[in-house]
């Protein structure tokens, strides 16, 4: 049996995916992959490698069963991603509330996962294009501020696809 490549992420409301789309009308003309609603997700517990994806299936339920999420997030800033040196989505960031931080610091024990060195960053993935190709964008910087609310209720578990 080989082993699923998973993670833990956040579904964004439906007030946010109107925001999203208000403001990827003005940018349709880039030869970027959109990200449709039901693809929107911010990650709070990275990838891992799990050999039985059911049993985490299992225990998010339980967990979801005596935890409630409801956090409101906060994206101030939209650009290219995951840096203009190596361009290659479109994302939106904002700071992590401490609330948001200590869920994935809950889910990481409650899973028994390691717990993640890195510092949660805040961000969620609008759209994705071949790195490659940036150099051909009639457009080469798209960094805004933005002033984009998000309320969280779901916890999802969601299989990578790299």
């Amino acid at each position: 049996m080989s082993e699923a490549k998973i993670f833990l992420g956040l579904a964004p409301s439906r007030e946010f995916f109107e925001t999203y789309e208000g403001w990827r009308a003005h940018w349709k003309h880039l030869p970027v992959r959109w990200l449709e609603a039901e693809d929107l997700h911010i990650t709070i517990v990275p990838p891992w490698h799990e050999a039985n994806p059911e049993r985490v299936k299992l225990k998010l339920l339980d967990f979801k069963s005596s935890h409630t999420v409801g956090i409101l997030l906060h994206f101030n800033y939209v650009s290219f991603g995951p840096s203009l040196k190596h361009p290659r989505l479109i994302w939106a960031e904002g700071v992590a509330p401490e609330k948001l931080i200590l869920l994935k610091d809950e889910l990481e024990e409650f899973l028994g996962l390691e717990k993640t060195a890195k510092p949660l960053r805040l961000h969620i993935t609008l759209a994705r294009f071949k790195e490659e190709q940036f150099a051909n964008f009639p457009v080469q910087d798209i960094s805004q501020n933005a002033d984009w609310v998000c309320h969280v209720e779901d916890i999802l578990l969601m299989e990578s696809s790299k």
